[in-house]
């Protein structure tokens, strides 16, 4: 950790600002394990999309019962375990061997996540040679930084919009919201953020190694987060090319051989496998209109904007990988996939390289030297507001949604039978075909009610499932 660290004062900003996301991260699970009344379990899941979260513990809770393979989780239907999710395995391995609760195995991986993010960011950042000041605004922006969707909010001007900001529904196009939701997008953006580190080292300095460290940390992706692979592979084709020429084909080789086989692996899933197949026909994850994404990455996005227009030639120069790696997220977000809208994911983290170092572009070009040691005052004193405002609001929200589900929530005693009317009603995917077939973890049907999820064991209620209760 000492490397990653580096440069006494830059160090010692990194590792502050480090324990500071992992603690804004972390500590609203320890909020509302604390607020937990008393009969009701805390299920370690945070809002928006509960559904998903209850699928993972799902998964885990098979690994921990000793399954290899997992079934679908977004379906109904009997089958037969099929799907191999390392993650997921590791955290039911990990709750199996510790006695651990899986909402707190997946919190800790979380946390761990955080960590390891952030190291493979500070690594990135420092090979692309940016100042101190550059990777600092860099850092904070990353870890904090929203869109304009709050304000929009909250001076009442989003209804108003042909599409809501993404900052406000897409998880995926904000790098805090990715570290705080869940327990895999940490470590997906990790995997990642050190491909393309990789990538960009070894086809600029001609280090063999790199491509096939790239490969393989593409691979692994593959293997627990699959939609980025199109992404990636596009960028390492561009990249290569662009930067080896005649070698291009043996790097690109070199790169390739990891990956192939765990994209050969999910591909035949996708084409092969019924339920997957029509889960993907009908499950399509949609991109929202450009402006909702532009919106979405607020500050960030002016400040790229501002240093294209005064020092274009310079950024480009120096960083056309990171905008190569931006650009390709916002055009994949269009392509005609039906899971299109998972290609933001991660785009966030060159949008923040790039402002950082446009942000000390437009101070470098407007600022005389004496007068400079003031920017980072006016700076704050003017971003600070669009920087938090989104999560002020997402966090409001979900305190008044928590609050309005623990008033409105019906609450059975866990010996009455469930009407079995009732049951058909709740019954949804991903969880339990027929009354004593589960196909989910211990035969759990869910549903969302008001903000919170109810937790049904085929004839009887069982938990109450939310982000707080």
């Amino acid at each position: 950790m000492g490397a990653t660290f580096g440069r006494a004062g830059l160090g010692a900003f990194r590792l502050g600002w480090t324990v500071f996301v992992v603690a804004a991260a972390s500590i609203p699970y320890l909020l509302n394990v604390h607020s937990t009344p008393p009969g009701s379990h805390y299920t370690w899941i945070m809002p928006p999309y509960p559904e998903d979260s209850l699928a993972y513990r799902a998964w885990s809770e098979q690994a921990a019962r000793g399954s290899l393979l997992f079934r679908m989780k977004y379906t109904a239907l009997p089958h037969a375990p099929f799907l191999f999710q390392p993650f997921f395995l590791f955290g039911g391995w990990i709750s199996a061997l510790t006695a651990c609760d899986i909402g707190m195995v997946h919190w800790g991986l979380k946390t761990a996540g955080v960590v390891l993010f952030f190291m493979a960011f500070f690594k990135y950042t420092d090979y692309l040679r940016v100042s101190g000041i550059q990777s600092i605004l860099a850092t904070v922006l990353v870890g904090a930084s929203s869109g304009f969707g709050g304000l929009l909010v909250l001076f009442g001007l989003a209804k108003r919009l042909p599409a809501l900001p993404a900052d406000l529904w897409v998880v995926d196009s904000n790098t805090f919201w990715s570290l705080l939701w869940n327990p895999l997008f940490p470590w997906s953006l990790t995997l990642m953020l050190f491909a393309i580190h990789r990538l960009d080292r070894g086809t600029r300095e001609g280090r063999t190694m790199d491509l096939w460290q790239s490969g393989l940390a593409t691979g692994a992706l593959v293997l627990i987060h699959p939609y980025s692979l199109p992404l990636l592979a596009t960028l390492a084709s561009l990249v290569t090319v662009l930067r080896r020429r005649a070698e291009a084909l043996g790097y690109l080789g070199r790169y390739a051989l990891p990956v192939l086989p765990p994209a050969a692996y999910a591909a035949s899933i996708a084409a092969f496998h019924p339920i997957v197949s029509r889960h993907s026909s009908q499950g399509a994850m949609q991109s929202p209109a450009l402006s909702a994404y532009l919106l979405g990455f607020g500050l960030p996005l002016l400040l790229v904007a501002g240093g294209l227009a005064v020092a274009r030639a310079r950024l480009v120069s120096c960083h056309w990988p990171v905008i190569l790696w931006l650009v390709l997220s916002l055009a994949f977000s269009y392509v005609p996939l039906w899971f299109q809208r998972k290609f933001i994911f991660g785009a966030h983290v060159p949008l923040c390289i790039l402002a950082g170092v446009s942000a000390d572009l437009i101070l470098e070009r407007f600022w005389r030297p004496p007068r400079r040691r003031w920017a980072p005052v006016v700076a704050a004193m003017i971003g600070a507001p669009v920087l938090v405002a989104t999560p002020i609001y997402l966090g409001l929200e979900i305190s008044r949604s928590a609050d309005r589900s623990e008033l409105g929530r019906v609450r059975h005693s866990i010996d009455q039978p469930l009407d079995p009317r009732v049951l058909g009603k709740h019954r949804r995917l991903g969880a339990l075909g027929d009354v004593g077939r589960p196909q989910g973890a211990g035969g759990m049907v869910h549903e969302s009610i008001q903000g919170g999820l109810r937790l049904e064991r085929c004839e009887e209620v069982r938990r109450i499932l939310g982000s707080r209760y």
